[in-house]
């Protein structure tokens, strides 16, 4: 799992050492992956804990979301047992911080 936010300037804030959930076969069964993000600081959970944190420096607007299934050959070996498989999404919700709201 790699954790990284995107604005349109250009700048990211991108962690290259992917989060490994040890002992758990992703595929098995739907995962909650969050990114609670304040005027203040972007923090990352996965199963309801948090695995990354650190200080907004980019995040100042309305923001898109989008989700990956992106093959990255650092996080790991590409085998030839990907092909035919897909990435499952069973929902996506954004919810407004009061202290982020339009003014």
């Amino acid at each position: 799992m790699n954790t990284n936010t995107h604005s349109r300037s250009g700048k990211h804030c991108a962690k290259r050492a992917p989060r490994k959930a040890e002992g758990q076969d992703l595929a098995e069964e739907f995962h909650v992956y969050a990114l609670d993000r304040s005027e203040k600081e972007l923090v990352w959970h996965f199963g309801g804990k948090e695995v990354r944190g650190e200080a907004n420096t980019i995040c100042r607007g309305p923001a898109h979301v989008h989700r990956s299934s992106a093959i990255i050959q650092w996080a790991g070996p590409v085998a030839d047992a990907i092909g035919g498989t897909a990435l499952e999404v069973d929902c996506v919700r954004i919810y407004e911080r009061p202290d982020l709201a339009p003014g």
